[in-house]
């Protein structure tokens, strides 16, 4: 899995961190780090990208 494919049902940053965990969570990925790529997830959401 990807960090998108992981976010793109999510609802919410916490929702995202929880399935990135699962997910990826042998990474360790810093929570600055977890909410920037959710900040990104989104604008692709919006179509900001």
């Amino acid at each position: 899995a990807t960090m998108v494919e992981v976010g793109r049902d999510k609802k919410n940053p916490d929702e995202f961190a929880m399935a990135l965990d699962e997910a990826l969570g042998d990474f360790a990925f810093p929570d600055e780090f977890v909410f920037d790529v959710w900040g990104a997830i989104g604008d692709a959401k919006q179509g900001r990208f």
